[in-house]
């Protein structure tokens, strides 16, 4: 059986800042080896990988190059949430996590972002 949970969140953050894409795992009491967070227009290249404790820069996009970690790396209670540094106007795009999507619009006064999460239980 499954569950689905979505919601949506408004951020409004100036451009330059940081901004934290919250995504959480559905269960987390299941340990988190792996994730990636990719975005949409950019192919096979992701934002972030994170695998046995490391970060791993072959195969991220070079805008995202010491820009983006996770929140916490140890992902207590499910938390995979990404840290976006320096936000610009490129940034715009709907990123993916494994537990959700989020969309996100950069305009030149800030940026505007929707959370859309679906998770399953």
């Amino acid at each position: 059986m499954f569950h689905i949970v979505s919601s949506l969140l408004e951020l409004n953050i100036t451009a330059g800042q940081s901004v934290t894409l919250t995504c959480r795992a559905p269960n987390s009491n299941i340990p988190i080896t792996v994730v990636e967070w990719s975005r949409a227009d950019l192919k096979e290249e992701y934002v972030l990988m994170y695998r046995d404790g490391h970060l791993y820069a072959d195969g991220q996009h070079p805008s995202f190059k010491n820009r983006v970690d996770l929140q916490d790396r140890q992902m207590k209670d499910g938390d995979v949430s990404l840290i976006l540094k320096d936000v610009t106007i490129n940034d715009t795009g709907t990123y993916e996590c494994p537990f959700g999507v989020i969309c996100v619009v950069v305009a030149a006064f800030g940026i505007i972002g929707k959370l859309k999460t679906s998770n399953s239980s």
